[in-house]
């Protein structure tokens, strides 16, 4: 082995080797646009709203973990699908399917694209939500789960994770003797297939999966449903809005050491620290507990 094993590489290099390695996750957020999303009981906001605060906290949450991973927004049980707003948000090839938009396209997560999340959330009428998107009931969920699988592999990144988190209050999407029923079990073992897994996010506390999600989310997950464990609004909802404060930064190797197993045969070894001291930006001094 060549005595110059990569012994003298730089911080940065080793960073781009690791970032390679790692690769990064894919996250699509789907909601679900149906009349009952928007219905309110006396000055609570609507369960979309509720979902549009939620989304902004993961955007803002993906920013602090790991600026480079890619984020979207589905809206599906749309009456229209309105053309992309840039060029910027243009993607060749892709084409929604019926009763579904591209809210926003998978991306880094930016300024801009929390301020287009906020700035709906706090518009008095949702940015015309009505007249631009509309409401629509019945969708195939077959093919909002097919249009979020073609936008991971339009990506234009190979990811190391790919979720879509699913925003709805309805538990019946479709009834189990309807075809679209069976379409949805078979999209499910193909996501299953290409290790794409799905998160359901109940918007109401009366959510039953046993009706549909249950079987749905197995065949995704492949997990025994006696082991089935139901997500519950409320602390679905708390942990979603929990919002970090602390980045999470890439271990960096403290050396870079040669161990020689036989005077012909060497294997380079990184050393890493366990433990990291916290630096007062003020000071420039560690802190002392």
């Amino acid at each position: 082995m060549s005595a110059d094993w990569r012994a003298n590489r730089s911080d940065d290099e080793e960073d781009e080797h690791e970032e390679v390695f790692a690769g990064r996750s894919g996250l699509l957020l789907t909601v679900d646009c149906a009349d009952y999303m928007f219905e309110q009981e006396g000055e609570s906001e609507s369960r979309f709203v509720e979902v549009l605060h939620i989304i902004e906290a993961m955007m803002r949450n993906k920013v602090v973990t790991n600026e480079t991973d890619l984020v979207g927004v589905v809206f599906y049980n749309t009456e229209k699908n309105p053309a992309p707003e840039s060029e910027e948000e243009l993607q060749p090839g892709l084409v929604a399917p019926r009763q579904c938009a591209i809210y926003l396209p998978l991306g880094t997560t930016s300024v801009e694209t929390i301020r287009k999340v906020r700035g709906m959330r706090e518009s008095s009428d949702l940015f015309g939500f009505d007249s631009k998107y509309g409401h629509a009931q019945g969708t195939s969920l077959s093919n909002v789960l097919w249009l979020c699988s073609r936008l991971f592999s339009h990506c234009g990144y190979k990811l190391s994770q790919s979720t879509i988190v699913l925003f709805t209050s309805n538990d019946t999407p479709h009834d189990s003797s309807s075809s679209e029923y069976q379409q949805a079990l078979v999209k499910a073992r193909d996501l299953q297939q290409k290790e794409i897994f799905v998160e359901l996010v109940p918007m109401n506390s009366n959510f039953d999966c046993d009706k549909f999600y249950k079987e749905f989310l197995c065949t995704v997950l492949e997990e025994d449903m006696a082991d089935f464990e139901a997500p519950v609004y409320e602390k679905s909802k708390e942990r979603l809005l929990y919002r970090l404060f602390v980045k999470s930064y890439k271990k960096r190797s403290m050396a870079h050491l040669k161990w020689h197993l036989s005077e012909d045969l060497a294997l380079g070894v990184n050393v890493y620290s366990l433990r990291r001291l916290e630096i007062f930006c003020c000071t420039d001094r560690p802190a002392l507990y």
